[in-house]
């Protein structure tokens, strides 16, 4: 028995192990690939330090935010009565914690990143969140993609100097 999300509208609760669903769609299978290390990890990683670099800050320098409205999850959306998949007391209520039933946020969530590592931090942790990693494989694809960035600036800054193009043998 283990204390795990039971599944799309029910929250955070004691189930079997072997019960055990990644908090996403049930058509979304878990990709059947090795987990070490990330490729989100590694991908946004890299891109944070090379835009970091090229930047010369780790500021962000887009939008900064998002708002994920009450009841408009992807995975728990408030529906009811008359749409498919209604079922009163259950889709129809905000969740109010992990511990409770219902539908997802239950109140509107903003989400900001004032920084490239806090975008790639999240995209790694949403892998985590997802089941699809663990901590080790985002932490390991992190930093080996912070690694490629710095590689990837050092490479492109070479060429910047020298006015090389792509064409160029």
């Amino acid at each position: 028995m283990v204390e795990a999300w039971q599944g799309a509208y029910k929250g955070v609760g004691i189930i079997n192990g072997s019960c055990w669903l990644p908090y996403q769609e049930t058509t979304f299978v878990t990709p059947p690939f090795a987990g070490y290390v990330s490729g989100h990890s590694a991908f946004s990683g890299a891109a944070a330090e090379f835009l970091q670099l090229c930047f010369g800050s780790d500021s962000f320098q887009g939008p900064s935010c998002n708002l994920p409205e009450e009841g408009k999850s992807l995975y728990e959306p408030r529906l009811v009565k008359g749409q498919a998949g209604y079922v009163a007391g259950l889709t129809d209520i905000p969740n109010t914690g992990s511990r409770s039933k219902g539908s997802s946020p239950a109140q509107d969530v903003v989400m900001c990143w004032h920084t490239y590592t806090e975008a790639a931090l999240q995209a790694g942790i949403s892998r985590i969140m997802g089941g699809i990693h663990i901590r080790s494989d985002n932490a390991d694809g992190m930093r080996s993609g912070r690694e490629v960035g710095l590689l990837v600036f050092q490479e492109a800054s070479k060429l910047w100097a020298t006015g090389a193009t792509q064409d160029d043998p």
